[in-house]
């Protein structure tokens, strides 16, 4: 359910985590691109600085977007990264999400491939995974194994850097450039003190779909036989009340989800067939997917019935066969929450 982003480095990352996510774009998402990416195989904590990471000059605090210097035309046949300033927060680590502030160069033209983003308190930051599911190897191995608070200068071939030569298309970058990268890490996600939603049960409404738990939670949802929901605004339902922190418009908020098509009674995204919560920023979210978060408690279980205007609009999402006048039905255990920064 995340929104796509517009810029060259966020809109490959969005793409490719529709492939984890496929309930994440809006209706401006694209086709996914194939990623090549070696994360699985190679650790941030491995990547080494080098003569090209060591010159690029950053100055500036951390609380604004620093100017940047480096010698056009820099290159690196393989990762670097120098560590510019270190942080005193907690580290992060293989399947940690992290909240980080960034502008990308391509090195060899010069030119930016993104606007900063995340500095400026009204910008939001990037929600990067680390681990093999990390949307970029760029993010992944500029950041793992850094404490908050670390500064960052990242060189890599461009390929490299996105995961493959098919995903460079989208970014206006070729197989010859490299990319050049200052990062903050803002924060490490705290993970979640609880495995499902804890809250005491509520009576719902009746003529919502209905929901059965299994034992580790994972919910199976019955639609009713006539749809009277999520015509014109999402339509929310507590199906379980907790009593933890309330999660506020811009925080990252840690949840098990499932998404099912209310037009073709299909799931199309769960969380709970990864094996795994999904991190989210609140408002880098369709509109629908926010209601169900903001506003609401640890703990909680959350129903919500989104029609297109608040979910993927009226283009839908072919990718997970989501049609344009598609009702969504989504089942959202809030497991925890945290300020972005």
């Amino acid at each position: 359910m995340r929104k796509s982003a517009s810029i060259a480095v966020l809109a490959v990352a969005s793409a490719l985590l529709l492939t984890a996510c496929s309930g994440g774009g809006d209706s401006k998402a694209k086709s996914t691109p194939k990623s090549t990416s070696s994360a699985a195989a190679v650790s941030g904590c491995d990547v080494k600085s080098g003569s090209a990471s060591d010159s690029v000059t950053v100055t500036g605090d951390q609380k604004s977007a620093p100017k940047i210097t480096f010698k056009k035309g820099i290159s690196a046949k393989s990762e670097q990264r120098s560590v510019l300033i270190t942080g005193s927060g907690e580290k992060a680590q293989e399947g940690s999400a992290v909240t980080i502030a960034f502008t990308a160069y391509n090195g060899t033209s010069g030119d930016p491939i993104s606007d900063p983003v995340g500095y400026d308190t009204s910008q939001d930051p990037y929600l990067a995974q680390l681990g093999p599911n990390s949307s970029l190897p760029l993010f992944n191995e500029a950041i793992e194994c850094l404490q908050a608070g670390s500064r960052v200068a990242y060189v890599a071939p461009a390929a490299t850097a996105f995961g493959g030569e098919s995903n460079l298309s989208q970014t206006g970058l070729t197989k010859s450039d490299s990319v050049v990268m200052v990062a903050d890490v803002l924060k490490v996600v705290p993970q979640p003190a609880i495995s499902k939603a804890d809250g005491a049960a509520q009576q719902p409404a009746a003529n919502f779909p209905t929901v059965k738990l299994a034992g580790d939670g994972t919910p199976t949802i019955t639609l009713p036989k006539t749809q009277s929901l999520g015509k014109t605004t999402t339509d929310l339902e507590v199906l379980k009340k907790g009593t933890g922190a309330t999660v506020k418009d811009g925080d990252v908020v840690t949840a098990h989800y499932i998404g099912m098509d209310w037009t073709t009674g299909k799931v199309f995204d769960s969380s709970w067939s990864r094996g795994k919560p999904s991190p989210f920023l609140t408002d880098q979210v369709v509109s629908g997917f926010t209601k169900a978060l903001v506003g609401h408690t640890v703990g909680s279980q959350i129903e919500a019935v989104i029609p297109p205007a608040e979910g993927y609009g009226s283009q839908g999402n072919s990718q997970a066969g989501i049609g344009a006048t598609d009702t969504l039905v989504f089942v959202v255990d809030i497991l925890g929450t945290t300020a972005a920064r």
